[in-house]
């Protein structure tokens, strides 16, 4: 179910909300709530222990949207201050566990040395389901001899992503940790976890395309364009997220890394789609990582009209950009990311998720072309 408003408003700009890990503000206990054996996220019905392995649970918090509960989570420590985790509990507008675990990678590498080593990544059980969680396991984190775990996992419309990070020399005491994390953590409402999906990358093939052509539309277009998005959360949140399984816009498995993109202090890698053999009339084609916490720039495919449609998705929120002839260029993404082209990073309509499996959509023009003067 979703309520249409139609009108015209101002474009809405381009910003890339930003996770604050530094001064988080304490979440309410109609968010969190505490027991004698642990928490649980009232939002989703997701129960987290209260202590697991070496640490116990120091607070909730929340990161963004305050009072949504869209962004928020648990921060966790050992008694003798060495070992840190953490769990996030936030709703993107495109919930994919192999993107989160692409995105919260690049972050991690962007922020470590040249001793960063990726020891281990895997499919592995969290909550009592076999196959729902990807883990990796590093070393060398943010250029220090820190050992780092991460595991992603999607349910329904939610991503719930777990880190714990400490000395090296306590490497087993962390990962015995993260093990303990995904045991214990609990589904106890309707909202189950949905099959782990990685995403296999290579390495683009050399390419010089000319500047995709942005086409004239009109609000009706803009209504089909955001009337896409809607359907694909509501669909993909009833259907399994597994490899290879395809939604009513599919998102695929095979993709290869085209560019690690320089916008402002930031590194953007952007991804291509291998080629698809699938019958989706809708199909993504192009992602670019803004932030790890599900802010990124995707173009999709209409096979039927033979255009690509670009969209910015955000927690909660995705806005719907221009229609091109083709696949837009690195260039032409970095030019929309950095706000250099206005009018690719204009918002044709915006839609919002609160995170009940609603939604509400704003369409920014009007529905149909100006009439033609009469003289």
């Amino acid at each position: 179910m979703f309520r249409l408003i139609i009108g015209i408003a101002l474009a809405l700009a381009l910003v890339a909300p930003s996770r604050s890990l530094a001064d988080p503000t304490p979440a309410s206990n109609d968010l969190w709530r505490r027991s004698d054996n642990g928490i649980t996220f009232t939002r989703a019905r997701f129960a987290f222990p209260a202590r697991a392995g070496a640490v116990a649970l120091e607070g909730a918090y929340e990161f963004s949207h305050p009072g949504q509960g869209l962004d928020s989570g648990l921060q966790y420590e050992s008694a003798d201050h060495q070992i840190f985790a953490s769990v996030y509990v936030y709703a993107p507008s495109l919930p994919q566990s192999g993107l989160t675990a692409f995105t919260t990678d690049n972050a991690i590498r962007v922020q470590s040395g040249s001793e960063l080593r990726l020891l281990a990544s895997r499919t592995v059980a969290a909550g009592g389901h076999p196959g729902v969680a990807i883990r990796a396991d590093y070393f060398g984190f943010r250029q220090a001899r820190i050992a780092s775990s991460a595991a992603f996992i999607r349910a329904g419309l939610w991503i719930v992503k777990l880190r714990v990070s400490g000395p090296e020399a306590r490497r087993t005491d962390i990962e015995a940790t993260m093990t303990a994390l995904l045991d214990t953590l609990r589904f106890e409402g309707n909202i189950r976890p949905l099959a782990a999906a990685p995403l296999v990358i290579s390495d683009c093939a050399a390419r010089s395309d000319p500047p995709a052509a942005m086409l004239a539309h009109v609000g009706a277009d803009t209504l089909e364009d955001a009337v896409f998005d809607v359907s694909n959360s509501l669909e993909s949140e009833r259907r399994p997220e597994r490899p290879g399984h395809e939604t009513n816009t599919a998102f695929p498995s095979a993709w290869c890394l085209s560019a690690r993109a320089h916008v402002g202090n930031n590194t953007v890698p952007i991804l291509r789609a291998l080629p698809y053999s699938g019958s989706n009339m809708l199909h993504s084609v192009l992602v670019a990582m803004v932030t790890d916490s599900g802010t990124l720039f995707r173009v999709i495919e209409n096979r039927e009209r033979h255009i690509f449609i670009a969209y910015y998705h955000q927690i909660g929120r995705t806005l719907v950009l221009g229609r091109y002839r083709t696949i837009p260029t690195d260039e032409q993404i970095v030019n929309i990311l950095s706000g250099a082209d206005r009018e690719g990073g204009n918002a044709r309509a915006t839609i919002t998720y609160p995170g009940d499996g609603s939604s509400t959509m704003t369409i920014n023009e009007e529905l149909t072309a100006p009439a033609s003067p009469v003289t």
